[in-house]
């Protein structure tokens, strides 16, 4: 993992108004999608015989704004005036409007980031903008997955240390997967993609993203979607990627089917696991060996719950009442048991 060295400050100033490769590459496939003959292109040149419209020059300066030159001004009036230019097409004002959205999702801005790649992810909930994430309530088992399979997050921080940012940062094959950004607003985690891609001198992408080596859902991906990171031969191909994990860690419950983690599982007879509700419902141990059994098998006496196994040689029936009595609290007479209340001696009457 070139550049990327665990728990050091690394701080990276990103140029204004850089449009990136991969903004690039998704504006040129927005242009090469426009069809010249549909009617709000027609509505501006209805004499127009061309279909397509004219790729940008190779020499085009891919910035949002340019101050100097023959070409000024922000990315879509650029765009307009050359193709008026050049080609004597006017540009719809939607085509533009979306041109305009696309180039400005794609630049950086100058803003300094400060933040760290780590290996273990035991802070709190929210100490990175992530108050929100599931890998804090009911998917926290994802952490061990992420562990178990050599991911690290990257976290940022403000100018106090203070944590503000974070996501999931899994390197895979020379190549690196983004994905469950939190903390900056707009869209965190290609915010993220965009600004790690730069400091590490790569392209990025935005893929589908899954985990399919998992039947347990516990490895969420936010709207199902990521960022690879690499050099553009390297990912110019991937459009989806499954990570393949399997969940090693969990368990789950024997009756409801819910999944367990760590502390929250419970041992029933066969070491069956349980949620704490199931086993409350379905199990019971013993008071007097311990041992865990089916609720049926059990039975209350006395106060306690007791096997048959330990019942059969723990205690008796009183010959007299019928309770249940344990052994050594019994008392035998010719081979019969009674309980302590059965032969208390009865009260001496005073003659007449």
């Amino acid at each position: 993992m070139e550049n990327i060295e665990l728990y050091k400050s690394q701080t990276y100033t990103a140029p204004d108004g850089q449009i990136s490769l991969a903004g690039i590459s998704i504006i040129n496939s927005f242009i090469a999608s426009q069809r010249l003959q549909d009617p709000d292109w027609l509505a501006l040149d209805k004499k127009s015989n061309r279909r397509y419209l004219p790729v940008l020059p190779t020499a085009w300066e891919w910035v949002w704004v340019i101050e100097r030159g023959e070409l000024t001004g922000t990315f879509p009036r650029r765009v307009a005036r050359y193709y008026h230019k050049m080609h004597a097409i006017r540009c719809p004002q939607t085509f533009l409007q979306e041109l305009g959205n696309l180039a400005r999702r794609h630049s950086s801005e100058r803003v300094t980031y400060r933040f760290q790649f780590v290996d273990s992810f035991d802070w709190e909930a929210g100490d990175f903008g992530d108050s929100g994430s599931c890998y804090w309530g009911g998917r926290s088992g994802a952490r061990l997955m992420l562990a178990s399979n050599d991911a690290l997050a990257v976290c940022f921080f403000d100018e106090q240390d203070r944590g503000i940012a974070r996501a999931w940062f899994v390197p895979v094959d020379e190549k690196y997967i983004v994905f469950n950004g939190y903390g900056f607003p707009g869209d965190p985690t290609l915010t993220i993609a965009r600004t790690i891609s730069s400091f590490l001198g790569l392209s990025y992408k935005q893929i589908g993203l899954a985990n399919y080596g998992s039947t347990t859902g516990t490895l969420y991906i936010n709207s199902g979607i990521g960022y690879v990171l690499g050099q553009p031969d390297q990912i110019a191909s991937i459009n989806f990627y499954d990570f393949g994990w399997e969940d090693e860690h969990a368990d789950s419950c024997h009756h409801c089917g819910q999944m367990l983690y760590d502390d929250e599982v419970y041992y029933g007879p066969g070491d069956l696991t349980f949620c704490e509700s199931c086993y409350c419902d379905h199990c019971s141990s013993c008071d007097i060996c311990g041992e865990v059994y089916w609720a049926d098998e059990v039975r209350y006496v006395n106060g306690h719950d007791v096997c048959d196994w330990c019942y059969t040689r723990e205690y008796s029936i009183c010959n007299k009442c019928g309770e249940d009595v344990r052994n050594r609290n019994a008392i035998v007479i010719r081979g019969k048991s009674f309980c302590q209340s059965c032969r208390q001696p009865k009260p001496e009457t005073s003659p007449g």
